[in-house]
């Protein structure tokens, strides 16, 4: 079977440790991060996040690492062609043991005919175990959909690691919960549940409230939002604001460093 692809660690966050997401670094020392990784970082210790350096910034220091990016987006595509195929080497092999057990059960069968023995035949049926139930796939399981536990535990996270003006800005903490759905570009967003690329501030928002309605009810749960159309506010708001950083490196708030 096909190895497990290796993480090369040029593309490897140093604060999360793990695979880059939006990749940024930093002049004072190139270290590397995901954006939100830094961002919080920053934000939290004034600091730059490499020990060795130690560097006072601030998160405007921060810069979009495109080589980063190209990396991660070429280790992502690897990365899939390698599932791919140790998933069709498993399934091959599951099938060929499948077929196995069945050649097995078909000689057991016809040997208990010739003895004619009955009892010996209903205890070989008992003997054959099921196969195993197959887990499902990242994949499969990000295409289910976001889960209630896991904006909860968003929210829950924004609340620890956010300053006490952070938390009470409606455009970051709704924007914390769209990350979890939605990877926002210059100009577009791709939709990280279904694969769906949305070109505008308003379809994104439809988007969400036709296609994906349960994470659209469980954020106003989660978000404590009064009504449907405090929902709709705050999270074109917050749209809004992830553009615009995007777009000027701007945040919705202004922060004091």
């Amino acid at each position: 079977m096909s190895e497990v692809l290796t993480v090369p660690e040029s593309i490897v966050c140093s604060i999360c440790s793990e695979v880059c997401k939006r990749g940024v670094k930093v002049d004072c020392c190139s270290a590397i991060a995901c954006r939100s990784c830094a961002t919080r970082s920053v934000t939290r210790n004034k600091t730059c996040w490499n020990g060795a350096c130690a560097k006072q910034i601030k998160t405007g220091d921060l810069i979009n690492d495109e080589t980063l990016r190209e990396e991660v987006d070429k280790y992502q595509t690897v990365k899939k062609e390698a599932e791919g195929k140790i998933k069709a080497e498993q399934e091959a092999k599951e099938k060929a043991e499948k077929e196995a057990v069945e050649e097995e059960k078909e000689g057991t069968t016809k040997k208990d005919a010739e003895f004619n023995n009955e009892n010996e035949s209903d205890e070989s049926k008992k003997d054959g175990a099921p196969p195993p139930k197959k887990a499902k796939s990242e994949s499969e399981l990000m295409s289910e959909g976001i889960s209630l536990a896991m904006m909860q535990e968003r929210n829950d996270e924004f609340d620890r690691c956010m300053l006490p003006t952070e938390r009470d800005s409606k455009e970051l903490r709704f924007g914390a919960q769209l990350e979890l759905m939605l990877e926002f570009r210059l100009n577009n967003a791709s939709c990280l549940i279904c694969g769906e690329q949305l070109k505008s501030e308003f379809i994104i928002l439809k988007h969400l409230q036709l296609k994906h309605k349960t994470e659209y009810d469980q954020m106003k749960a989660v978000l404590g939002a009064t009504n449907i159309n405090t929902l709709n506010m705050f999270l074109h708001k917050a749209i809004r604001s992830e553009f615009l950083y995007q777009k000027k490196k701007v945040f919705p708030i202004s922060v004091i460093y």
